[in-house]
């Protein structure tokens, strides 16, 4: 599969192809809404202090990073009462193995799942941003948080990802800024009819949505600066036809899902941005463990059915049975069992918001 890059040198868009493919990975569990969810009509997530300041991203292809470490900013401030700056320095230098490529680009659910298999992340103040690929310097008395798993959302459904936005925190999602009209942005809702839902090439995080005028938005942090956009910020058309692409979620063929690249360069020098690759998005959030849960995260087994409860191979934990497929999450934490859920739905989604977590293995 071929991405389409777009490069901008000061105000010229030159179009190339880039033969990069996107490494599959497992599929995440998906977000279950809530039968009695009942949502605001606007939400803004620097009001509860759950979003850090606007950072920038430099020349360094890192959007990706930012866009991840601002959704476990958010959950880690709403699961333990601190707003802490997280190591975007620290996904870019040490998250090559789950397919991420530094500055040249890399997806958020790579990041989680660094994140997740590396038990930690430290904060920005112990691992500083430097926006070029260095040695991998992570250092676990330095962790500030970690992730304890991730989940979709439904496919270009902006009604679900409000929900999610109002009730699980500020969102990791993916978008197409390849239009000058993107890069140009001062401010008001950007509409721009010519964006693409599909072909997305930077990673942002929504935090918040409202009503302007009569035209519905959603709130979306960039990571290019304070001076850019409106604070640092963008208010992006809603309910039109999942305009770029902020709702959009793509799946590989066979096993993999959830995964794609987001690389968008701003070059302070010259005032350009440098998208290079792109595909479909996956809207994402982490699971932040609470206090005093520092464990490497869960262990979700996803078997063929069986008659009998089956004991799973070096978990330590019973498989059961449940609609065709058995579904076991297992949280460990320092090497014991800690926390399980069984069956998909809601039982999952309480099972999340109790500090449990899933990850397919």
């Amino acid at each position: 599969m071929l991405f389409v890059c777009t490069f901008q040198i000061i105000e010229e868009f030159v179009y190339i192809v880039n033969g990069l493919i996107p490494k599959e990975t497992e599929a995440p569990i998906p977000f279950v809404v809530p039968k009695d969810a009942v949502v605001p009509d606007s939400v803004d997530w620097r009001n509860e202090s759950a979003v850090t300041p606007v950072k920038n991203q430099g020349s360094c292809g890192s959007c990706y990073a930012f866009s991840a470490t601002g959704a476990l900013e958010g959950q880690h401030k709403l699961k333990r009462g601190k707003l802490v700056s997280l190591s975007e320095q620290n996904i870019i230098d040490c998250s090559m193995r789950q397919g991420n490529d530094g500055c040249g680009g890399g997806s958020m659910d790579s990041a989680f799942q660094y994140v997740m298999v590396n038990g930690g992340l430290d904060s920005e103040k112990s691992y500083p941003y430097k926006g070029k690929v260095g040695r991998c310097s992570y250092k676990r008395k330095y962790s500030a948080t970690n992730c304890l798993g991730y989940s979709d959302i439904i496919p270009r459904d902006e009604d679900t990802l409000k929900i999610a936005v109002a009730i699980v925190g500020p969102i990791s999602v993916g978008i197409d800024a390849s239009h000058d009209s993107f890069q140009l942005y001062k401010g008001g809702i950007y509409d721009e009819p010519l964006c693409s839902s599909t072909n997305l090439d930077h990673g942002v995080l929504a935090v918040g949505y409202g009503t302007q005028d009569g035209q519905d938005y959603w709130l979306v942090k960039n990571s290019w600066g304070s001076t850019w956009g409106e604070d640092g910020y963008i208010k992006m058309s809603r309910n039109k036809n999942n305009q770029c692409g902020i709702a959009t979620f793509g799946a590989f063929s066979g096993t993999g899902a959830g995964s794609s690249h987001w690389e968008q360069d701003r070059d302070n020098s010259r005032g350009g941005q440098t998208p290079r690759s792109g595909n479909a998005a996956a809207v994402l959030v982490c699971v932040v463990p609470r206090e005093g849960e520092r464990g490497r995260g869960a262990v979700f087994q996803r078997l063929p059915s069986v008659p009998t409860p089956k004991k799973v191979p070096g978990k330590g934990a019973d498989d059961v049975q449940t609609n065709g497929y058995h579904r076991l999450a297992s949280l460990y934490i320092g090497g014991s069992l800690r926390h399980q859920c069984t069956e998909i739905g809601l039982t999952v989604h309480k099972c999340f918001n109790s500090g449990g977590s899933y990850v397919e293995r």
